[in-house]
């Protein structure tokens, strides 16, 4: 048996628009290729983002992603999750550096307490002995107030003995000695 052409003329196929024929993948192709889950994958399709459509492949009909459409909606996505991992590297980064910072003023405070508190303990040894010296001083003065008052009540019974010619002896007590004015 030999066979023949058949008679009947087949139509050409169309000529596609573009250079490559469209490339189309199963919804775990296309889930492994856009890094998602294929639930995920699914959620697409169901909240209509991504647009499914079905073929023949060995006798069953499967759903089909078109490439094009895959990266329209999910490689973007891809992307948005790198933009947000970037970006959450950057702030896992200005934390560590805040961390440090924040160490290193806690470590400085540290530093000026103890400074503030050795400063506060020799201001109060200072204001102690100057304390001491005012009390000195005040008992000092008092004494000296003392003697001097002995020494004008003296020069007021000598001046008044000079002046009336007299050499009684004065009823208040024996004069100043000069040992006791110094």
């Amino acid at each position: 048996m030999t066979s023949t052409p058949s008679s009947t003329p087949t139509a050409p196929a169309k000529p596609s628009r573009e250079p490559f024929p469209e490339v189309v993948l199963t919804l775990a192709e296309a889930a492994w290729a856009a890094g998602l889950s294929r639930e995920q994958l699914q959620q697409s399709v169901r909240s209509g983002e991504l647009k499914v459509r079905r073929v023949v492949r060995a006798g069953r009909v499967v759903p089909v992603v078109a490439m094009k459409e895959l990266e329209r909606v999910h490689v973007s996505a891809k992307d948005q999750r790198e933009e947000s991992e970037r970006q959450d590297q950057r702030q896992r980064e200005q934390i560590a550096r805040l961390e440090g910072e924040l160490e290193t003023s806690e470590r400085v405070e540290r530093s000026l307490q103890r400074y503030t508190d050795r400063l506060e303990d020799r201001m109060a040894k200072r204001v102690g002995e100057l304390e001491n010296a005012l009390a000195i001083s005040r008992q000092r003065e008092l004494t000296l107030a003392r003697a001097l008052g002995r020494i004008e009540g003296q020069y007021t019974r000598l001046s008044a003995q000079v002046e009336g010619g007299s050499d009684q002896v004065a009823e208040d007590g024996p004069l100043v000695q000069e040992s006791e004015a110094r």
